[in-house]
């Protein structure tokens, strides 16, 4: 683990998606503590699943939500390979 910038006194603990030492957050419900960025991804596709879920029940398109969910997926495993 690397130390963080000179001064501040405290290492800080990789980020158990994406690995980079950053300050974590961990959601209601997880174990998991996170980047803010990939806090954000794993709560937006949480919400995504559920909007999908929904529109596919009520027979609406999906197509948007899904396109939206893959553009998600694909950043995040983006920024966990860039580590």
């Amino acid at each position: 683990m690397r130390s963080a910038p000179e001064n501040s006194g405290r290492c800080l603990p990789p980020c158990s998606a994406c690995g980079r030492e950053t300050e974590l957050f961990q959601l209601p419900g997880s174990k998991e503590r996170d980047c803010f960025e990939c806090s954000a991804d794993v709560a937006t596709t949480i919400l995504l699943a559920a909007e999908i879920d929904a529109a596919s029940k009520s027979g609406e398109d999906t197509g948007g939500l899904r396109a939206e969910g893959l553009q998600i997926g694909t950043r995040h495993l983006a920024r966990a390979q860039s580590q």
